[in-house]
């Protein structure tokens, strides 16, 4: 993980310092097609280090950052810097109550008793693969660590969506709405997440990805995978699919333990 310290001393969640125990940590997608960290990210005024984060991060020169007086905060986000690497920015303190999740019916889990530690990933235009593969290992990593800190396990870690889901958040669809056009899910992330906590790397990968064109089908594409069109239901199963209806683009994951070889002539 690239972990780049950038406190928003001068947001008003700063400011305002309503402390926080949290419980656990809430993931988010920004919603927006910009992934470098300069559009919200930015050093307070007085920093003693302002050029040197002004340099790793970026200028945003419309002002429109988020380290000035509104609500709007989370403790990490996740982009790029300015080389276009990918990193982990850390911009509130994790025992202050964050902005990000809102409220729902039964209440929010941005203060106590259920404070969450809560970071948003940077989208793009949602479909650059490569972009999307560098921040999802960085937030599984980021929250691996957090996990570990704080004693917690993965069963902690929540989207936005799923906040909203139990009535402690806003009505959003972040990030599934991103996760899914790469075949992961909010259960894989958690996965991947315990796989890191134990010392494992998430690119040891137990299957492979099938990007889907015109024609196929769960049968055919089961057929030519696993060697079996009746074996289509494992790949409904590993993709949490709740019909038969695929579409041009989509990402379905492919047991790789079951995977057919093919016979060298």
């Amino acid at each position: 993980m690239n972990l780049v310290e950038c406190i928003h001393t001068d947001s008003r969640c700063f400011k305002c310092f309503q402390s926080a125990n949290p419980i656990g940590i809430v993931v988010h997608s920004t919603g927006a097609n910009n992934p470098w960290l300069k559009r919200y990210v930015q050093p307070s005024k007085d920093a003693s280090n302002r050029q040197d984060l002004l340099r790793t991060i970026g200028t945003n020169k419309y002002g429109n950052h988020w380290n000035r007086d509104i609500t709007k905060a989370v403790h990490y986000m996740i982009g790029k810097l300015s080389n276009g690497n990918v990193a982990t920015a850390k911009t509130l303190p994790t025992n202050i109550s964050a902005w990000g999740v809102g409220k729902g019916n039964k209440g929010s889990y941005n203060y106590d008793p259920t404070a969450h530690i809560q970071f948003e990933i940077l989208e793009d235009g949602l479909n650059d693969e490569v972009y999307f593969t560098k921040v999802y290992k960085e937030a599984v990593e980021l929250c691996a660590q957090i996990c570990k800190l704080h004693g917690w396990d993965e069963s902690v870690i929540v989207s936005h969506k799923e906040c909203a889901d139990r009535g402690y958040g806003s009505k959003h669809k972040d990030p599934e709405h991103w996760f899914t056009k790469f075949g992961k899910s909010m259960n894989d992330f958690r996965k991947d997440v315990r796989k890191v906590m134990d010392g494992h790397s998430i690119d040891e990968e137990n299957y492979i990805i099938h990007t889907v064109v015109k024609g196929d089908s769960l049968w055919n594409i089961a057929k030519k995978y696993l060697g079996s069109g009746f074996k289509y239901m494992e790949i409904k199963k590993l993709n949490g699919l709740t019909s038969n209806k695929i579409y041009s683009g989509q990402k379905l994951k492919i047991p790789k333990l079951v995977v057919k070889k093919k016979k060298k002539k």
